[in-house]
This record gives C-alpha cells, structure tokens and sequence, in this order.
C-alpha cells in the first residue's frame, strides 16, 4: 500500500511540475503572453504614430487644393530650386 501511495505521489507531482511548465513557458502560456503584451502596446504606437501622419498629409493635401499656385510656386522654388526669369537665385554655402 505504501509502495502505491508513493508512485501516485510520484506521478502526481510530476504531473503538477509539466502543467507548471507548460502554464508558464508553453505556446500559449504566460511568457508568450507577456511578449505579445509588449509587442502590441509598441504596434499601437506605431499605429497612432501612422494615423497622426494620415491626419498632416490630409491636410497637406486639402492645403494643396485650396491654394494651388501658392504651393506649387513654393515646391517648385524649394524641392526644385527653379525660379522666374527676371529673378537671380543666391546660394549659400
């Protein structure tokens, strides 16, 4: 009798130990958890980062229809580094 109580026990705790095991560092257990944590707080970063520049580009982009040749001058005078025909471009070195 005592010889079986010992294996139950044995078997018992063993079993205790690979359920511990596999809560904690098994494919869906606690460190996977924590990982996926940390990794989905910094994706939502990046997506409030991402639709913050969707919001400015908008804008930009309603600024550009509202008043083109204001823009388009000054993309062509700064990006483009072109100018008028009477005006003469200095650069600073």
């Amino acid at each position: 009798m005592k010889t079986k109580q010992k294996i139950f026990r044995l078997f018992f705790m063993s079993e205790v130990v690979v359920v511990s095991c596999l809560y904690l560092f098994g494919s869906h257990g606690l460190c996977s958890y924590l990982k996926l944590s940390r990794e989905n707080g910094s994706l939502q970063q990046e997506i409030s980062i991402l639709e913050k520049e969707i919001i400015d580009l908008q804008d930009e982009q309603k600024m550009w229809h509202t008043h083109r040749t204001f823009y388009c001058e000054q993309y062509a005078r700064e990006k483009l580094h072109m100018a008028r025909k009477d005006e003469v471009i200095y650069y600073n070195s």
